[in-house]
């Protein structure tokens, strides 16, 4: 089994292979609900800057009284992981 180290140059290099840009032209907190929870959830893990409380709350406002807003939580975001290490990251959004 190969290892792959995900990389930048391992995501860039399926990015060009596809023809694709290797971004996401709408990576913004309000045009994707899963960019949101994946800053959001960074920042909590203390991984990245914390959003400031209030835009938690406005975006939270936001993302709950849209349609885009995950019912189950297997649907949703989420950083877990043993003994309270960040190990797992689902769902993952960033640009």
């Amino acid at each position: 089994m190969e290892f792959i180290y995900p990389d930048i140059d391992w995501y860039t290099g399926i990015s060009e292979q596809k023809h694709v840009q290797p971004r996401c032209p709408y990576a913004n907190v309000h045009r994707r609900y899963r960019y949101y929870a994946s800053i959001y959830l960074l920042g909590e893990a203390k991984i990245t800057t914390k959003m400031e409380d209030k835009k938690i709350q406005e975006l939270e406002d936001f993302w709950k009284n849209s349609d885009l807003f995950p019912v189950l939580a297997e649907q949703d975001t989420g950083i877990s992981g043993p003994n309270g290490k960040t190990t797992v990251f689902q769902t993952f959004v960033l640009k």
